[in-house]
């Protein structure tokens, strides 16, 4: 009797032994999940800061959608911006897509991506909405997508007007989706203020411009005013045709897609400057390279 009393004790002793162990045990695994899920939240909110401030430093509309693109690419493995052309979207630049290249002038790309809006699936209704779509069954065509796994698309508005779309799959995480809608809606907000930015400084100078020399008069021409003018129509085109200079810029037709209205500009030009002036240095084409086309004068050639 004692000898079972005693061998009870030390199977009590050994089973609270194993259970103190089994709860320590536990409690570290718990530690260290929090722990981790902690360092996960961390990371994110570090990316989603760095991200945010990247698209900040962005000083061209270039800048700040390939910015956008590298910064989605780290929340999700497949990532694109498509611009919208009429009725037609189309690829910008794409990270992950196998096939398709970085979609920037001069790359060689073995395919582009190009289709209608009503053939898109969340793109499709991202555009209808205006605003982000999700789904795991109604991914683009070009994405190939298997079922089951989420595709995401959020409108990039600019003065009322979408001019693109940030596509996106294979996400990370249970936020992923949250932050490519942040990062997609203040790139859009940096493509405001660029734009918004460059005119209304040639705006504030609009007032106090003072006249510039005409025909009778080229000896006093005030070159600067004229770069003034020239820079303030420009950047009103840039202003109001967003969209436009950005597919020009990638399709490498600037002067052709935007032709009515550089034309438009350059008469406006033309009936304020007079010719002597304009003989000596052509402000009006020299801020079209500068400010529309980026320094890059060959996209102002017209394509025969």
């Amino acid at each position: 009797m004692a000898f079972d009393d005693e061998l009870r004790r030390a199977v009590d002793t050994l089973s609270e032994r194993l259970l103190d162990g089994h709860r320590q045990a536990v409690d570290e695994a718990v530690a260290a999940v929090r722990a981790d899920s902690r360092t996960v939240d961390l990371s994110a909110s570090q990316r989603l800061v760095d991200a945010v401030r990247a698209i900040d430093a962005g000083r061209t509309l270039t800048d700040i959608l390939g910015t956008l693109v590298t910064c989605a690419a780290r929340e999700a493995s497949r990532v694109g911006v498509l611009l919208v052309r009429g009725e037609i979207v189309c690829g910008w630049r794409v990270i992950g897509f196998a096939g398709f290249g970085p979609s920037f002038p001069g790359d060689d790309n073995t395919r582009t991506i190009e289709m209608r809006h009503d053939a898109g699936g969340v793109i499709t209704e991202a555009l209808r909405s205006g605003a982000p779509a999700s789904s795991d069954s109604a991914a683009p065509a070009f994405a190939d997508l298997p079922h089951g796994l989420e595709s995401f698309a959020v409108p990039l508005i600019m003065g009322g007007q979408i001019i693109a779309v940030l596509y996106a799959d294979h996400g990370a995480g249970e936020l992923w989706t949250g932050t490519l809608e942040v990062l997609a809606r203040h790139a859009a907000r940096c493509l405001e203020a660029l734009t918004a930015a460059t005119a209304a400084r040639a705006l504030t100078e609009r007032p106090e411009m003072p006249p510039i020399a005409r025909h009778d008069d080229p000896d006093h021409a005030d070159e600067a005013v004229a770069q003034r003018y020239a820079r303030l129509l420009v950047s009103e085109i840039k202003l109001y045709h967003g969209a436009a200079v950005m597919a020009g810029i990638q399709e490498g037709d600037l002067a052709t897609r935007l032709g009515g209205e550089i034309a438009h500009a350059r008469s406006l030009y033309d009936q304020r400057v007079a010719p002597a002036l304009q003989e000596r240095t052509d402000y009006f084409h020299t801020e079209l390279v500068r400010t529309l086309a980026n320094g890059d004068a060959a996209l102002l050639e017209v394509k025969t």
